[in-house]
């Protein structure tokens, strides 16, 4: 089975499933060995008031377009200062997710769960 993801406006396709996101998505990364799609969700002003997620706007979809989850909410983050502005694989095909106030995350593929690396000093 072929394994595509793209994202138009607030719909995500994976396979020719069409998923309705609640916000439009920055970017999208597919993972085709694991059959996973993360999307980025980046809440526009508009979005803001109906979004309760807070710093939660990466999730993750299975092959079938069904979400697997949403990343772990970081304690002590407002969603104004926390959600994540860019995600990416490294070299090691570990998935990154960072913030604007300086949070470099590790992200567990499996659970969304988030494990931060130490801050680099400038």
């Amino acid at each position: 089975m072929n394994f595509d993801s793209s994202v138009r406006k607030r719909y995500l396709t994976i396979s020719g499933i069409t998923v309705p996101l609640p916000m439009p998505a920055a970017s999208i990364l597919t993972l085709g060995r694991r059959q996973v799609t993360v999307v980025l969700l980046m809440p526009r002003d508009e979005d803001q008031e109906a979004w309760e997620d807070g710093n939660r706007n990466v999730w993750a979809f299975d092959q079938n377009g069904q979400q697997l989850w949403k990343i772990e909410a970081l304690p002590g983050v407002t969603s104004e200062r926390g959600a994540y502005t860019d995600i990416s694989i490294d070299e090691n095909g570990n998935l990154l997710a960072y913030n604007s106030i300086g949070v470099f995350a590790n992200v567990d593929l499996v659970t969304g769960k988030v494990y931060v690396a130490p801050q680099r000093p400038w």
